[in-house]
């Protein structure tokens, strides 16, 4: 009985000096544990999807465009006489750019103003600065139709020769595959985003909600997409109706990610 005591007393004393012993050889904390960094992931950023509105031309338009909620580019005529208002519009707006009419190979009703393949420098620095003139606080341009002038390796680079040395940026709306305009920007040093997805090609709300989905999906996948619309009745009621589709990436304005 006694030998079983002894063993019992025995244990208990190795049992605290394991315990007791280690703490006079931690390390001096200002009298504290240190105590291990928790470690916090950085939250995951959505995707972003920028949805840019062409040939808007009307208060009406814009007005309807507004009443989305939702946050778009409206890219403006130059002011002609179909179009006169446009510089008044991009007055009401933060973020806007102005859609540069360039030759196509084939497109019945082409804008006043619009560049041919082959302008010189001279005649196309004489026309962005009116457009400067007239919209005082540009900041870039993009492309309405422009299939022959933007697969013109000398047409392009008189353009965007004109636009660096104004300061000015450039979307290529992307009107044919054979455009040139990443490559001539790359030689000059200038970055040029693309069009990515056309909503309304087909003015089925339908395909048009279809399209804002690849938009959508695109932009997850590589972080940002750009979008191209326009303000028809059925693209409005789509984009609209659209928070739910939205929700899984952040608008953004075109001109803020050039």
């Amino acid at each position: 009985m006694i030998l079983k005591r002894a063993l019992v007393g025995a244990i208990a004393t190795l049992t605290l000096f394991a315990i007791v012993f280690p703490l006079f050889f931690l390390p001096e904390q200002g009298g504290k544990l240190e105590q291990k960094k928790r470690v916090v992931l950085p939250e995951r950023k959505k995707a972003k999807l920028a949805i840019i509105i062409d040939d808007v031309a009307s208060l009406e338009e814009l007005q309807a465009l507004l009443n989305t909620n939702i946050v778009f580019t409206p890219a403006f005529f130059p002011p002609t006489k179909k179009t006169p208002d446009t510089p008044k519009l991009a007055k009401l707006v933060g973020e806007y750019l102005v859609h540069l009419p360039l030759e196509a190979l084939s497109y019945p009703h082409e804008q006043e103003m619009t560049l041919r393949v082959g302008e010189s420098f001279e005649i196309i620095e004489k026309e962005i600065g009116k457009i400067r003139r007239d919209f005082k606080n540009l900041k870039a341009l993009n492309s309405h139709t422009g299939s022959a002038f933007t697969q013109d390796r000398v047409s392009m680079s008189n353009l965007l020769q004109v636009l660096k040395k104004n300061h000015l940026l450039f979307l290529d709306s992307k009107t044919t595959h054979k455009s040139v305009a990443v490559e001539v920007g790359n030689t000059l040093g200038m970055k040029i985003l693309q069009r990515d997805i056309f909503l309304d090609n087909n003015n089925n709300m339908t395909y048009i909600k279809n399209q804002l989905k690849k938009a959508v999906t695109l932009a997850k996948k590589e972080g940002f997409a750009v979008a191209i619309g326009h303000p028809k009745s059925n693209t409005i009621r789509v984009l609209q109706a659209s928070q739910e589709i939205l929700q899984e990436v952040e608008l953004v304005y075109i001109t803020k990610y050039m």
